[in-house]
C-alpha cells in the first residue's frame, strides 16, 4: 500500500510539472550586422513595483501576513524581490551553460566596452490562491509571472522578449480523495491527497518556480540570438 501511495504521489507531481506552461516571445530584435562578442553578460534583477504584485488570496496567507505585522505593501515588495532574484539567479546559470561569462549585477543597467546588459521589468506577479490549488486543483488558483526582458549592448536594445509562466494544473485534494474513497480507504486517500498537494506546492506551484521556468525559456531564446550573432557555435 505504501509503495502504491508513493507511486501515485509521484505521478501527481509529474502531472503538475508536465502541465506547467511557459511562453517566451521575441518582440524586437537587432536587424543590423553582427554584434561584437561580449566579454560579460550582466544580468540585473527585473524591476518590480508593488502594484504589479498580486499576493496569495488564500485565507491562510492573509492570516500569516497579519500575524507577522507586515503591511500588504511590504509583503508585495518582498514577494517581488524574491521573484526577481530567482529569475536572475537562474538566468545567469543558464547563460553560463551556453558558454558565455554571465554574472548578476546591481544598480542601474550599465556596460563597459562590448558588455551585454540584460534588464527589464515584471508586467505581473500573481501568487494565485494556494487554498484553491491544494483543495481544488486542475488549474484553480494558478500562479503566474509575466515579464519584459531587454538585452542591451553599447546603449542600444538589441533584443527584447516577453515571458509568461504559469504553474501547472495539478490534481487537488478533492479529486485525489475521491479516488481513494471510491476504493473504500478514506485514511489512505487523505494521506495521498496531502502528499500530492504538498509535493506539488514544493515542486512548482509558486511564483519563484514560475520565474525559474521563465528564465530557462528566456535563455533558450537567447541561445538562438547568440548563435545568430556568432557569439556561440552549436
Amino acid at each position: 500500500m505504501r509503495s502504491m501511495m508513493n507511486a501515485l504521489a509521484v505521478g501527481g507531481v509529474c502531472l503538475l510539472m508536465g502541465c506547467a506552461s511557459t511562453d517566451v516571445r521575441t518582440v524586437r530584435t537587432d536587424i543590423g550586422g553582427l554584434l561584437p562578442r561580449p566579454n560579460r553578460v550582466l544580468v540585473y534583477d527585473l524591476a518590480v513595483s508593488p502594484e504589479e504584485v498580486k499576493l496569495d488570496g488564500g485565507i491562510s496567507a492573509r492570516a500569516i501576513g497579519a500575524a507577522k505585522g507586515s503591511s500588504r505593501t511590504e509583503q508585495e515588495i518582498a514577494t517581488g524581490r524574491s521573484v526577481a532574484r530567482a529569475f536572475s539567479v537562474h538566468l545567469v546559470k543558464e547563460i553560463r551553460k551556453l558558454g558565455l561569462n554571465a554574472e548578476r549585477a546591481a544598480g542601474s543597467p550599465r556596460q563597459s566596452g562590448d558588455d551585454v546588459a540584460i534588464a527589464g521589468h515584471f508586467l505581473s506577479i500573481d501568487e494565485g490562491n494556494r487554498s484553491e490549488r491544494v483543495m481544488i486543483g486542475l488549474g484553480a488558483g494558478r500562479t503566474e509571472v509575466q515579464a519584459e526582458v531587454s538585452i542591451y549592448q553599447n546603449g542600444y536594445v538589441v533584443e527584447q522578449l516577453e515571458a509568461d509562466a504559469k504553474s501547472g494544473r495539478k490534481p487537488g485534494a478533492a479529486e485525489t480523495m475521491g479516488a481513494g474513497a471510491a476504493a473504500g480507504n478514506l485514511a489512505a486517500s487523505a494521506a495521498l491527497s496531502a502528499g500530492v498537494a504538498g509535493a506539488s506546492e514544493a515542486f512548482g506551484a509558486n511564483v519563484e518556480a514560475d520565474a525559474a521556468r521563465a528564465a530557462k525559456e528566456v535563455a533558450n531564446k537567447l541561445e538562438a540570438f547568440f548563435v545568430r550573432e556568432g557569439w556561440i557555435n552549436y
